[in-house]
């Protein structure tokens, strides 16, 4: 769950700064909408496999801790498993959309222009509207 809404966050705005240098146009709400049809099942299915592996390991939750060796096993394997792929997905997405260095300067200065161009057109525009 924890990566997942470090995906949202951390990597989202680096691929919405990426698209808009590609196409001119600020889509951030066509991404959240287009990433909500993968992150939204993404969380939902954590808590699925978690619950399809309690019950292949028999877990009893009444028994407290007092549980068979299988389900012990069935939860680190799940701790590692679930962290494990939240950690490969977020690398990848790091590596393409990465946080530091040259490219993400590079990102942010080409962003800082595009912005500076568009301000610099929309305001004759606003002049054009004068209150006379």
């Amino acid at each position: 769950m924890l990566m997942v809404g470090l995906y949202k966050t951390l990597i989202g705005g680096n691929v919405i700064d990426h698209d808009e240098l590609e196409t001119g146009q600020r889509r951030e709400a066509l991404y959240v909408g287009a990433s909500s049809l993968v992150l939204i099942p993404m969380e939902q299915i954590v808590g699925s496999i978690v619950a399809v592996v309690l019950i292949v390991v028999n877990y009893d939750e009444y028994a407290g801790f007092a549980q068979e060796p299988s389900v012990f096993v069935g939860i680190r394997f799940l701790t590692f498993f679930i962290i494990f792929l939240g950690a490969v997905f977020t690398l990848i997405s790091m590596k393409l959309y990465p946080f530091k260095g040259e490219a993400l300067v590079k990102l942010k200065k080409d962003i800082m222009e595009l912005h500076a161009k568009k301000e610099a057109d929309a305001h004759p525009n606003q002049e054009s509207f004068s209150k006379s």
